[in-house]
């Protein structure tokens, strides 16, 4: 069976933990631009080689429309929207709003486990300095339980540094997922 995410850009482990540094000065830049302001870094998990392909992107473009409609950007835009849509490490977008993190966050929180693909985003909230919760937003801040992994009930983070399970059975779960609903 034909697995969407096996061709595409493939990184280096280098590449990936260089761009994770550039995301945080990037939304470090943001928060010290706009103190007063909340940001939003949207990006997908996908395990495994591949980071970047056509379908990837296309499911960046389903989330980033399922972000927008839940904080209603249609009518209240945001002040700053970076996206990158081409990194080789994956698609990414940072979004400036003007709203309560805590708020932001809820609304997020509900995506992730709520949108038929929000198993896959990964939603990022942080609050600036002069903001009433300045830092990053956890689930655990407002009392949500952990994300759970795709295949089992342990939290997702105890699963992925034990490698629990096979990028393949990930793969073939986002695969088989994406399928039931029309996706490809």
């Amino acid at each position: 069976m034909m697995n969407h995410f096996q061709e595409g850009d493939r990184p280096s482990l280098e590449a990936v933990l260089d761009n994770r540094e550039s995301r945080r000065r990037r939304i470090d830049r943001l928060l010290g631009d706009w103190p007063d302001k909340t940001v939003v870094c949207f990006k997908l998990n996908i395990p495994g080689p591949v980071k970047n392909n056509q379908w990837i992107r296309k499911l960046f473009v389903e989330g980033l429309g399922a972000i927008e409609e839940a904080l209603t950007l249609g009518t209240t835009a945001p002040v700053v929207r970076e996206d990158f849509p081409d990194f080789p490490t994956g698609p990414e977008a940072f979004m400036v709003i003007g709203r309560d993190p805590l708020a932001v966050k809820r609304v997020m929180v509900a995506l992730e486990d709520g949108d038929v693909f929000g198993r896959f985003f990964d939603i990022d909230v942080e609050g600036g300095g002069t903001t009433a919760h300045p830092g990053p937003i956890s689930r655990e801040d407002l009392a949500f339980p952990e994300r759970t992994c795709f295949l089992c009930d342990q939290p997702a983070k105890v699963c992925a540094r034990s490698r629990a399970h096979s990028v393949e059975e990930m793969l073939g779960f986002i695969e088989d997922s994406l399928e039931k609903e029309g996706f490809f």
